[in-house]
């Protein structure tokens, strides 16, 4: 009894072991599964069963099989090409992406927020972008406008004085390469004339602080007497102050504002669009909801497309998947067993898992193994060794 239970004990299996698979229809060599926490093969045997009727004891009188039928199952944690074209019951192929740069392709932009999409003319998404450059389909130009008040006009670009005289704004000339808010103020040395700017000084800065200390980017300018108009530059924009006969500027104004927008020849990164590292791999460039950039506008982009090859994998492209297994146990517990599968119909059973998880994913496939005893009469369908 005692040598009895040693060998039961010794026969226990705790398994482990190589898998590996050839499809029918790739002339390569075996392909190694990688690491498969879980295979199992299952025997399925279907009997006709003839019972007695001679007596209510209805013994059975014989039993004869009728078919029978191997099938297994494996599942999969390692998420390589070939793995995927099993598990999605597709196909592999290739995908060759000829390196070249684009400069200025014209994209346009679909919405704010929104994404455009870098792909080649047949439609194939490039990856692995980089040095990306977006500008606009032609320059913009800098401008310079009042906020919105009731004294100012729709475009921003006059205010009206409470005393009747007109400043008009042109910022196309602005030289500064940042957005600013300007301040000027208009006083006057006496009592203003209607319509003549004699004794008007007007000063006028990139901010305020200029304004006050009378530094940096300040300017001033005198009326002459006669005179119905006058025009001040700062940093590249115009200020045209304008009285008609019966105008007036309010004085001492104050401290008054307008902002400068910068003109543009290329987008900024982070400001205008974004670019995140496993969004540009795809060729995935997004829009920013608050910046220059506009749902309908052509820009333009620039940058660099590798030289690459990539596997891919068409899912359910497969229709059927036949090939050769073969397993090499290497058992924590029991036999080294070399098992040989040499015509098996493969499918993926249930979900590709993993994908966006917080586990290790793993999906399973479903072995039909089928007679082969025309290449292996002597095993028929499986050698176990």
């Amino acid at each position: 009894m005692a040598n009895q239970a040693f060998s039961e004990a010794a026969d226990l299996m705790v398994g482990a072991g190589g898998i590996y698979f050839r499809r029918s229809d790739d002339e390569n060599q075996l392909h190694f599964l990688g690491n498969c926490t879980e295979f199992n093969i299952t025997t399925d045997v279907t009997t006709v069963e003839k019972y007695s009727s001679m007596n209510k004891k209805r013994e059975l009188m014989a039993a004869v099989t009728t078919q029978t039928k191997a099938s297994g199952s494996i599942v999969l944690n390692e998420y390589n090409m070939y793995n995927l074209a099993l598990g999605l019951y597709g196909t592999e192929g290739v995908h060759v992406q000829t390196g070249t740069t684009l400069v200025n392709e014209s994209y346009t932009v679909p919405s704010v927020p929104g994404i455009i999409e870098l792909k080649d003319a047949d439609g194939n998404r490039y990856v692995n972008v980089t040095g990306v450059a977006v500008a606009p389909a032609s320059a913009v130009l800098p401008e310079a406008k009042f906020a919105p008040a009731t004294n100012v006009s729709a475009d921003g670009l006059t205010m009206t004085d409470a005393a009747g005289g007109q400043i008009v704004l042109n910022g196309t000339g602005y030289t500064g390469t940042s957005d600013a808010t300007f301040v000027f103020r208009i006083t006057h040395s006496g009592t203003p004339t209607a319509g003549d700017f004699d004794g008007y000084t007007i000063e006028a800065a990139s901010n305020a602080l200029d304004l006050t200390t009378a530094s940096g980017t300040y300017v001033t300018m005198t009326g002459t007497a006669g005179s119905t108009s006058l025009t001040l530059t700062v940093a590249g924009v115009t200020m045209t102050f304008t009285l008609t006969p019966a105008d007036m500027f309010t004085v001492p104004s104050g401290i008054m504002t307008f902002n400068v927008t910068a003109g543009m020849s290329t987008f900024k990164e982070g400001k205008d669009f974004v670019l995140e590292d496993e969004s540009i791999r795809g060729g995935l460039i997004k829009i920013k909801k608050d910046g220059a950039i506009k749902a309908g506008d052509t820009v333009m982009i620039s940058c660099t497309i590798p030289d690459a090859s990539y596997v891919t994998v068409s899912g359910s492209a497969a229709g059927k998947i036949t090939g050769e297994l073969l397993f090499l146990g290497d058992p924590n517990q029991g036999n080294a067993l070399m098992i040989e599968a040499w015509k098996c119909n493969i499918r993926p059973d249930g979900d590709l898992t993993g994908l966006i998880g917080d586990d290790f994913g793993e999906f399973t496939l479903q072995l039909d193994i089928m007679s082969d005893y025309e290449n292996h009469p002597k095993h028929n369908w499986v050698r176990v060794a």
